[in-house]
């Protein structure tokens, strides 16, 4: 028979089994902002601001130092530095996003007539494709070897050989498909859905869901299609996902490319036309009238820093360390680098 223990003998292993408990409980998490909880910080004190005459809109980041932008007003594509413009490709007549891909600058050019190949050091036009794109609110991908962009309101995705550059296939989407981007082994593009008739005040109705289209960027075959928020438009893939913005109601869809499922809807109040989005250094860009760059955390799904004040529509893209905004309204351009922000 064993002696059974005094219960003064057995406290201070109870007193050290209470400590490894409460050793082990965590603190509950800081609970996140809303979007609109999020104090906005001037641009000014954080980026250095680039004055560009014309109209500055959809960029591409170059290098370290530099980014080209498109500038229908100067019916040019210009390379931008922090001192201004460097190098500027005349009678180009850009309309829509540009593309950096294949060691070329690829532009929607001569008022979206053509597919432009430019040498973005010699800033020579190089190629001249017969390809239309379908309108400026459009963007241009580059995936599987080929350039990828929608070419008529009918939703025709159409795919060029950089290697030839020639045509080599189209793929019928939804009509009133608009913008493209690449990741995952696909190309993702946008469906706004089809456009509400007014009603009898004259006034048009909310629009309903739209649509993700995905397409296989070996094959060019269509092989899902995902309901997202109203009016979806532009659109970014990375950290993991493809974001896309809904103009119709100010959200953006988070897109889960192993499902095919939309895992989160964040508010980030940019209703509205417009915008821009870009992935990268970490973190979710977006960029709206509403609010200069409004900054998505992609690990919490949370609008974690905003940037400001408004000043209209442009693009946004990040990389080699900075971010890049432009405001064709206000003929500015900033480069935010993204060390010291804490974000």
């Amino acid at each position: 028979m064993f002696d059974r223990p005094s219960t003064t003998s057995m406290l201070p292993l109870a007193l050290c089994l209470t400590a490894a408990c409460a050793s082990t409980i965590e603190a509950p998490p800081t609970p996140m902002l809303a979007w609109d909880q999020v104090a906005i910080t001037p641009i000014a004190d954080v980026a250095v601001e680039i004055h560009v005459p014309g109209d500055p809109d959809f960029l591409e980041v170059f290098d370290a130092g530099s980014a080209w932008i498109m500038n229908p007003s100067t019916d040019a594509v210009e390379l931008v530095t922090d001192a201004g413009v460097v190098t500027q490709v005349a009678g180009v007549a850009p309309i829509a996003a540009i593309c950096l891909a294949f060691d070329s600058l690829w532009v929607a050019g001569e008022r979206g007539r053509k597919l432009l190949r430019i040498d973005p050091i010699a800033g020579d036009i190089v190629a001249r494709i017969d390809t239309p794109i379908v309108g400026y609110e459009s963007t241009i991908a580059a995936a599987g070897g080929k350039l990828w962009l929608v070419s008529d309101r009918q939703g025709t995705l159409t795919f060029v050989d950089p290697s030839t550059d020639s045509l080599v296939g189209e793929t019928a989407l939804q009509p009133r498909s608009f913008g493209v981007a690449a990741g995952f082994g696909s190309v993702w593009v946008t469906c706004m859905g089809p456009r509400l008739p007014l009603g009898e005040e004259g006034e048009r109705p909310p629009a309903g869901p739209g649509l993700l289209q995905r397409v296989d960027a070996t094959t060019g075959e269509l092989v899902a299609t995902i309901e997202v928020g109203p009016t979806p438009l532009f659109l970014a893939c990375g950290e993991g996902a493809v974001w896309v913005i809904n103009q119709g109601d100010g959200t953006v869809s988070r897109v889960d490319p192993e499902t095919d499922t939309v895992e989160a809807t964040i508010a980030v109040g940019i209703d509205g036309p417009g915008g821009d989005i870009a992935v990268g250094e970490g973190l979710v860009w977006v960029r709206a009238s509403k609010t200069l760059l409004s900054v998505i955390d992609p690990t919490t799904n949370a609008v974690v820093a905003r940037f400001g004040p408004p000043a209209g529509s442009g693009g946004v893209r990040a990389g080699h360390g900075s971010v890049w905004i432009s405001a064709h309204d206000t003929k500015q351009v900033w480069r935010l680098p993204v060390t010291g922000l804490g974000l």
